[in-house]
C-alpha cells in the first residue's frame, strides 16, 4: 500500500520549469530512493511534498488524504517530516537543544524520550557530544544532528535530501545502519541522492529523476543490471 502517491506533479520558478509530470509511488515500511543530478528536481519534488513551493500543479495523496491545502506546519503534525539539504542546524545551540527543537509539533512531543533514545542508540556520538555546541561539530556528525531532530519530529514519512552530502566515506556506513533502523521502526523513506552507489544497497525501490522527469524506476537489482542506470551514474561522475 502507497503512503504517499506523487501524481503528474509539474513545478514552476517563475519562468523555469523545475519538475514535469512526475508520478511515484512510496509504499509504507519501504525506502525509496530518487536518484539524479544536481538541479535534475529532487530537492524541489521534496519541497512541494513538504509544502515549501507554491506553484504547482498535479496530487500529492498521503495516507489516503490530499495534501493540497495543507500548510506545512499540519503535515509535519500529520507525520510528513523532511531533513533538509545542508543541514541547517542552529550553530550556537547544544546538540540535544537541537534535536528537542525536533520534538515542537503536537503529536512529537509525546515520544520525546522514546525518539531521543532511539537517536542516541543510533548515533552514539551525538549522546557523546549533546552538551556541545552544534557549530564544534565534523561535517558527518552534523548530518547525524540533522536527521536525528528530523526523527525527534516523529515521522511517518521521513524525506532525507542528500543524507550523504559532505560525509566522509568511513561515516556512510552509519547511515546505512540507520536506514535500516528506521525501517525496524516502521518509518517509511525517501531518500534523494546524486550518486547511485551510495543508496542502491539501502532501498526497496529506485527511481531516476533528470531535468525535472521521472526516467526510470526499478529495484535495486534491476538497477544494478542497467546499462540506462549506468549512463546516469557516469553521466554525473
Amino acid at each position: 500500500m502507497a503512503l504517499l502517491e506523487i501524481e503528474n506533479l509539474s513545478v514552476n520558478y517563475g519562468k523555469v520549469r523545475a519538475l514535469s509530470n512526475a508520478t511515484l509511488q512510496v509504499e509504507a515500511g519501504k525506502v525509496i530512493g530518487l536518484i539524479g543530478p544536481n538541479g535534475s528536481g529532487k530537492s524541489t519534488l521534496l519541497d512541494t511534498v513538504s509544502g515549501l513551493t507554491t506553484d504547482w500543479r498535479g496530487k500529492i495523496t498521503y495516507d489516503g488524504l490530499d495534501l493540497s491545502k495543507l500548510k506545512p506546519a499540519e503535515r509535519v503534525n500529520m507525520g510528513v517530516v523532511q531533513c533538509p539539504e545542508r543541514r541547517h542546524l542552529f550553530p550556537l545551540m547544544t546538540v540535544k537543544d537541537n534535536l528537542v527543537i525536533g520534538s515542537f509539533c503536537k503529536n512529537a512531543r509525546p515520544m520525546i524520550d522514546e525518539n531521543m533514545e532511539f537517536v542516541f542508540n543510533v548515533f552514539p556520538v551525538l549522546k557523546e557530544k549533546q552538551n556541545a555546541y552544534a557549530n564544534t561539530l565534523s561535517g558527518g556528525q552534523a548530518q547525524m544532528l540533522a536527521v536525528g531532530r528530523s526523527i525527534l519530529s516523529n515521522p511517518k514519512l521521513l524525506m532525507l535530501d542528500e543524507p550523504m552530502l559532505g560525509v566522509a566515506p568511513v561515516l556512510r556506513k552509519a547511515f546505512s545502519i540507520a536506514l535500516e533502523r528506521l525501517k525496524e521502526k516502521n518509518i517509511t523513506i525517501l531518500i534523494t541522492e546524486q550518486e547511485l552507489f551510495l543508496t542502491i544497497n539501502s532501498t526497496d525501490m529506485l527511481y531516476t529523476i533528470t531535468m525535472g522527469k521521472i526516467a526510470d524506476k526499478g529495484t535495486s537489482e534491476e538497477f544494478q543490471l542497467s546499462s540506462s542506470m549506468n549512463d546516469l551514474y557516469f553521466m554525473n561522475k
